[in-house]
């Protein structure tokens, strides 16, 4: 569970802006995005989705700043409420629909912010998906590499050793992993796996679609071509300062 993620984390004061309301937009509003966001998507030839806590409450998964995320709660002095486990849980229609647009050639690779595992548990190839915070079912071997995918959670977080060892037999003149003390299994992830594709996805001129106004997804998401998508960005990413204009009776820009 993503509470349970939350206090193995280290602690620092910086979690962003908690407790905001969702917002939503007037159905002519909603549609006219759609259609913005789907004429940048057909234009595009180098589309990648950016995905963060939000897509999994559908899921039973409590996202971290909303208004009852984990960390809103916390701020409270309230324990979070959740309806689900990380085992029990299943992928939400959008992570199904992602997958139905990698399917037929439309989104190219995914990155995401979740450790819930949804996005493999859906069928999302693992080799077209950057887990930036790693995945609670994924181990690693230390030593060579190779990554178990768990039906359960490891148990374990932050790259510690989770108690198992790796069952790569002697090859290329190494000796058998499960003989060499200490190399056990830890949690997968972005920090142990340095060669990821994420790096020159982001070089590629295309489109990065995220949901507005994260601040997660806006710091991870920087890079070499971040610049770039500035002007490229998802449809709705005007849509706090829309709503606020609105509430004040102001003019709404498109």
């Amino acid at each position: 569970m993503s509470v349970n993620y939350a206090a193995g984390l280290s602690p620092y004061p910086d979690k962003g802006k908690c407790g905001l309301p969702e917002i939503f937009d007037p159905p002519d509003e909603l549609e006219r995005k759609i259609h913005q966001l789907a004429d940048l998507i057909q234009n595009s030839f180098n589309v990648v989705f950016h995905t963060g806590a939000g897509i999994s409450t559908a899921s039973g998964i409590p996202d971290f700043r909303g208004p009852n995320g984990v960390w809103t709660m916390e701020e409270r002095g309230l324990v979070p409420k959740f309806d689900t486990t990380f085992e029990n849980a299943r992928p939400s229609k959008t992570h199904m629909a992602l997958l139905e647009l990698h399917r037929v050639g439309i989104l190219h690779f995914l990155v995401s912010q979740n450790i819930d595992g949804l996005h493999v548990r859906s069928g999302f190839p693992r080799d077209k998906l950057a887990e930036l915070h790693g995945n609670m079912f994924v181990e690693e071997c230390m030593k060579c590499g190779k990554q178990y995918v768990r039906d359960t959670v490891v148990g374990t977080m932050g790259l510690k050793p989770t108690g198992r060892l790796c069952d790569v037999s002697k090859r290329r003149g190494l000796r058998s992993c499960r003989q060499v003390n200490g190399h056990h299994l830890r949690l997968g992830g972005l920090p142990a796996r340095p060669g990821s594709p994420f790096g020159l996805r982001s070089q590629q001129e295309g489109l990065l679609v995220h949901h507005p106004g994260d601040l997660a997804a806006d710091q991870a998401q920087r890079g070499p071509s971040a610049a770039d998508q500035e002007e490229r960005r998802e449809a709705g990413d005007r849509q706090p300062a829309a709503h606020e204009a609105r509430q004040a009776g102001g003019p709404v820009h498109p």
